[in-house]
């Protein structure tokens, strides 16, 4: 009997631990969940930690279907909705030789690996790709284990985050950090990043390992130093690069001086001057005459932020009745009357201690006498008030000086000194005179002098104090064209001679009440890929901001949008219905009043119909698109499969390198290679 109990004993024990074990299991693959366990990221139900996607709707899923069962070489630019294969009148659209499948040399029959692509002739590519024989995609194996999870929780990244600061207002370029999920594989300007929870381990773009990083320690900074190597940025701040020892070298990158503008996994090609002409910066003084009719409503909504703490110096009243009808205006004066009063705070906290300090300290009769009258000649001095314009303040100190010189002992280098003193305030009487003014007392004339990052073009080895620095901004040349801007924002393009063949102010539309005017700006989004386009030719156009506002009001914004040119500044005919979301290698991304995306050529024809519901731009010659929530694939400019649509999710090439995921067979590291 005893020998009975033991045996239950012990089956019980093993029945418990099996399904303790099993509901661990369960909950580990997102079977249930405990209420009062919160999660921090979806479960797919599959066993692989991965973004849960919203539903498709069954238009989505029969298209993506279709293109699911369509293997590599075949074409996709024909298919438009429901499962047809019409192609809608785009005979123009070119059929690449996809006829001939890639030989089945890797596991899963997609790809060959690296080492047997290369023994086969082939190189790694950044250039085009095309679903030809000359081309071909090779699987990269690195010698760690691959994790099955897509994500390694999240991590902080520097986003778009433009504010506009009143209704019908216009928009300003903003950044924040945002918390992002961390993919556990990461491709950047040709390394391979993986990442766990606590590091980050870098491998070149042949799988060969470099270094291990903490997480916190590194992240991409997106940009390349002048030699075009990847920067990344440490805990504090700074930039640096990696070398092939896996060695942390710092760089003397400044963002203000060397930026591209753009902020992605960009190639070095990107900004890359094509004209001898190299871009010149320096710090220099720049004077700002701003003239305001105090009495002219119309003009207060429009006056400059900036000029707060000026205005306010001058005419307070006015600051403040600007304010009533200036929503950033308002947000600095508030701002500036803030600081005011901290430094006011902060100045009486100081002579507080340093009158608790001399009183406690003890003196004899004759020295308290002494300091006593010290004391109160110098709390005099400091309490004494403040005068109201800045040319009395000037005034009160010459008096102050001349009174102290004139008590002390009169010596030869004194008088030296104070006749100095004399010539340095009359320079600056004539200096002060020179400043503009205006006999209407209505008219209030701010004359300010800030020094800012100025910017010129010249020939390298130009003497730089020959250069001419009169841009606010500007960026390199390309195909014979390079972006400037000046102090107003208004954003142009000159040619190698620094005459300008694209204005940025538009012709005035009249209507019945209002004079509209179109402006060109800088781009409103630089922190992504979809902001490939901006700044810089590229198949013979480039894509701009452009802003319709009213003349007079001008925080009054008519249109906001993105519109491509051609070098003599004409528009590029969008199909109608579409607007522009970004450009690159001559494809644009459309997006159609359906919200739905497809890939157009300049040429006038679609590589891929506007049926689909992600979408990544071109780059090297690859484009990635798929469904959200559903599968992605990889085309080529003529819209035949290179990648079939069999992955959850698809990175654009990186220096040629791509990671594809599927959450039935997790991670693949895959290469463009070329004969």
């Amino acid at each position: 009997m005893e020998g009975i109990m033991r045996f239950v004993k012990r089956a019980a024990c093993v029945v418990f631990f099996a399904l303790v074990s099993f509901a661990v299991l369960a909950y580990g693959i997102g079977k249930f969940d405990f209420i009062f366990i919160k999660r921090d990221l979806p479960i797919s139900g599959k066993g692989n930690l991965h973004i849960e996607m919203p539903p498709m709707t069954e238009d989505d899923k029969e298209i993506e279907e279709q293109v699911g069962n369509m293997g590599i070489g075949e074409n996709i630019s024909g298919i438009i909705s429901s499962g047809s294969n019409e192609n809608k009148g785009d005979e123009s659209a070119e059929d690449g030789d996809g006829g001939e499948k890639k030989p089945a040399l890797s596991d899963d029959g997609y790809y060959p690996t690296l080492g047997q692509a290369m023994s086969s002739g082939y190189f790694i590519s950044t250039d085009g790709y095309i679903a030809d024989k000359e081309h071909t995609l090779a699987e990269i194996l690195l010698d760690v284990e691959m994790t099955r999870d897509q994500v390694k929780g999240k991590k902080p990244v520097l986003v778009d985050a433009p504010v506009s600061y009143e209704d019908g207002g216009e928009y300003f370029y903003g950044t924040a950090f945002s918390d992002e999920y961390c993919f556990s594989f990461e491709v950047y300007m040709g390394y391979i990043l993986m990442y766990d929870e606590a590091t980050a381990t870098m491998f070149d773009r042949t799988g060969k390992y470099i270094v291990t990083f903490g997480r916190t320690e590194m992240r991409p900074a997106y940009a390349r130093d002048e030699d075009g190597n990847p920067l990344f940025i440490d805990y504090e701040g700074r930039y640096f690069i990696v070398d092939e020892y896996g060695r942390p070298l710092y760089s003397s990158y400044v963002d203000e001086r060397d930026s591209k503008g753009l902020y992605y996994n960009y190639r070095k090609d990107l900004g890359a001057l094509d004209s001898p002409l190299k871009i010149f910066s320096r710090y220099e003084d720049v004077r700002f005459i701003d003239e305001i009719n105090t009495k002219d409503y119309y003009i207060r909504s429009s006056i400059d932020p900036d000029l707060a703490e000026y205005i306010y110096a001058i005419r307070p009243s006015f600051a403040e009745t600007v304010a009533r009808s200036n929503p950033r205006f308002a947000l600095a004066l508030r701002a500036l009357k803030d600081r005011i009063e901290e430094e006011k705070r902060l100045e009486e906290e100081r002579l507080t201690a340093q009158l608790t300090l001399e009183s406690d300290t003890l003196l004899s009769p004759d020295a308290e006498s002494i300091a006593d009258t010290e004391l109160s000649t110098e709390i005099s001095t400091e309490t004494a008030p403040s005068t109201e314009t800045e040319t009395e303040t000037v005034t009160e100190t010459e008096t102050e000086t001349e009174t102290e010189i004139e008590t002390e002992p009169e010596t030869e280098t004194e008088t030296e000194t104070e006749t100095e003193i004399e010539t340095e305030a009359e320079t600056e009487t004539e200096l002060e005179t020179e400043k503009v003014t205006s006999s209407d007392p209505n008219i209030l004339i701010i004359d300010r002098t800030l020094s800012l990052m100025r910017y010129g073009f010249g020939y390298p080895l130009a003497d730089p104090e020959e250069i001419e620095y009169k841009y606010a901004k500007a960026y390199g040349y390309s195909e014979g064209r390079a972006a400037v801007v000046d102090d107003d924002g208004i954003l142009r393009f000159i040619d190698p001679m620094g005459e300008v063949v694209i204005d940025g102010v538009g012709t005035k539309m009249v209507t019945a009440s209002r004079y509209i005017v179109s402006e060109y700006a800088e781009p409103l989004y630089r922190h992504s890929e979809n902001s490939k386009g901006y700044l810089y030719f590229d198949e013979g156009l480039v894509r701009v901001r452009k802003l319709e506002r009213d003349y007079t009001f001008r925080n009054l914004i008519y249109s906001d949008s993105d519109v491509l040119l051609y070098p003599d500044g004409s528009e590029f005919p969008l199909p109608s219905g579409f607007t522009l979301v970004s450009y690159s290698e001559g494809v644009l991304v459309l997006k159609g009043n359906d919200g739905k995306y497809g890939y157009y050529h300049k040429n006038g024809y679609w590589i891929a119909q506007p049926i689909y519901t992600e979408i990544r731009p071109f780059s090297e010659g690859l484009g990635v698109i798929g469904f959200l929530g559903g599968k992605k694939g990889v085309i080529d400019i003529n819209g035949n499969i290179v990648i079939p649509f069999a992955y959850e999710y698809i990175t654009a090439p990186s220096d040629g390198v791509m990671t594809l995921y599927s959450y039935d067979k997790g991670w693949k590291i895959v290469v463009k290679m070329e004969k």
